[in-house]
């Protein structure tokens, strides 16, 4: 593609161990602001929908948009992955115009069959989710808003492979924004109820899907080829049927909720995997630029080092992060919701852990991903849902609502188990692991007493807290970092804003 993007290939390929490490953590920033300010957009947008559509409106809403999220995975095919997995083994520049090109050939095919096929059904589609046609219109507009979101997801993904963050933030920063400004003008101006919403995603991402074609216009070619057709959808089509169970799971929990505990347990653990989902930002944008980086050094001599210094690297990071979001879940509660909601913190440590591990298996996992056996995954994920079906009665027996999040979890370890154990088997990264679970147990631990210690004063509260964190990062350095990295640090760092005696004594 371009010679910047060469340049930067290979100058990831020629650094240090440490050195990847850094540019892992800078892109992870760089993705995690562009993620928040796409984020704080669409957030922008909800007091306007709850406050100029009825509630009635805007559950209908809601849930025409979960379905076009769902569909939007499906007409994408896992193309937004496969692109990147097989653009690192291209060299020849019109080899990876052909691959770019052979992938969107088959992302708009799928749109056109998906989107024509549920064209005809929409009705009874309707019918199975709202009892009626009354919300046909919105749900056929739907059916434009999907695949054109499905190829800016896609586009986003090609600038993300291809290392191009300005692009990238043009893209998730444009549409969001122009987004809210329309959906304000639809439905409080021109007062177009539910459709204005789906107008406005419609339109925003039109637009900007000619920018990003305007944007990789370098980039295109008119070839596709047949083998890299079929290798594409060989190893995009597990990946998109992994995504899309995973989808599944907040719902089948929250059915259960509905079922054994009603609406009001419901309520609060639908707060609970809102807050839970906080730590999702900065794991998402790991996750964004930790895909770049495997496939760009995995046949580097120094690779397997490579993930095994980002294990490490994750674990120590999110369990301080897992850990400081369960020791402030009361006020931030008390703050953005309301102290009604307090019961409900208790759900957050197994729904947050649980995002954790799954973004985790991303890491553990890399030989699944790196030998193309795709079809692992999704078999270690549907193995985990079968399992959270086969433990779901006995948890909520023996521990209540809270054994539903407890499930939850259980299942997300078993997947995570099956992903790393099948990715030993499919390739020859061999990692050190021991570690970094207990490590990740000890976090539980501190997490859960942090929340349970039947502690009402807030100096001892705080105290208390702030020892369970001090003693965490004392567990991450003894147990968890390597002699080489606590060298690293104490000489290169730590100097600077501690005495020589302590240091002498560390």
């Amino acid at each position: 593609m371009s010679r910047n993007l060469k340049n930067t290939e290979t100058k990831i390929k020629e650094q240090s161990i440490a050195g990847r490490l850094v540019t892992l953590l800078k892109d992870s920033v760089i993705y995690g602001i562009l993620m928040a300010l796409s984020k704080f957009a669409i957030l922008l947008i909800l007091p306007i929908t709850t406050r100029y559509l009825s509630t009635d409106g805007y559950g209908a809403l809601d849930t025409i948009m979960l379905t076009g999220a769902l569909l939007t995975i499906i007409m994408i095919a896992g193309q937004d992955e496969a692109f990147g997995r097989f653009y690192y083994d291209k060299t020849d520049e019109e080899d990876r115009k052909t691959l770019l090109m052979s992938a969107l050939v088959i992302v708009i095919m799928i749109c056109i069959i998906c989107a024509a096929a549920i064209y005809f059904f929409s009705s009874a589609i309707l019918t199975a989710l709202f009892g009626g046609t009354e919300h046909l219109r919105e749900f056929r507009l739907m059916l434009i808003y999907a695949p054109i979101t499905a190829l800016i997801n896609f586009y986003r993904s090609v600038m993300r492979w291809t290392f191009r963050k300005k692009e990238f933030f043009v893209l998730n920063i444009g549409p969001t924004s122009m987004i809210f400004i329309l959906t304000y003008i639809f439905i409080v101006i021109l007062k177009l109820g539910i459709a204005g919403a789906i107008y406005a995603q419609i339109i925003s991402n039109s637009i900007f899907i000619l920018v990003a074609v305007f944007l990789s216009r370098d980039d295109f070619t008119l070839k596709i080829d047949g083998e890299i057709l079929a290798s594409l959808l060989k190893y995009g089509l597990p990946c998109m049927m992994m995504v899309a169970f995973t989808s599944l799971i907040p719902v089948i929990d929250k059915g259960m909720y509905t079922r054994f505990f009603g609406a009001e347990t419901l309520g609060l653990y639908s707060f609970a995997s809102r807050y839970a989902m906080f730590i999702s930002l900065p794991l998402t944008a790991f996750h964004a630029a930790w895909g770049p980086m495997l496939f760009t050094t995995y046949n580097e001599d120094n690779a397997n080092q490579t993930i095994q210094n980002v294990i490490v690297l994750y674990v120590a990071l999110f369990s301080a992060m897992l850990y400081a979001q369960i020791a402030i879940a009361e006020p931030i509660t008390a703050l953005i919701a309301s102290k009604r909601y307090l019961p409900g913190i208790y759900f957050a440590l197994p729904l947050s852990l649980s995002i954790i591990m799954d973004v985790f298996s991303s890491v553990t996992a890399a030989g699944t991903d790196i030998s193309k056996k795709m079809y692992l995954n999704t078999i270690s994920i549907i193995a985990g849902i079968a399992l959270m079906f086969v433990t779901i009665y006995p948890f909520v027996k023996f521990f209540g609502a809270i054994g539903i999040a407890y499930c939850t979890l259980t299942g997300r370890l078993f997947s995570h188990m099956l992903r790393t154990a099948a990715s030993y088997r499919a390739h020859m990264f061999r990692n050190k692991l021991t570690r970094s679970y207990i490590t990740l147990l000890l976090t539980f631990v501190l997490s859960f007493f942090c929340q349970r210690l039947p502690i009402q004063n807030l100096p001892l509260i705080i105290t208390v807290r702030s020892a369970f964190f001090l003693l965490l990062l004392a567990i991450i350095w003894v147990i968890l970092l390597p002699e080489e990295a606590k060298k690293v640090l104490l000489n290169k760092y730590l100097t600077r804003i501690m005495p020589n005696f302590i240091l002498c004594r560390l």
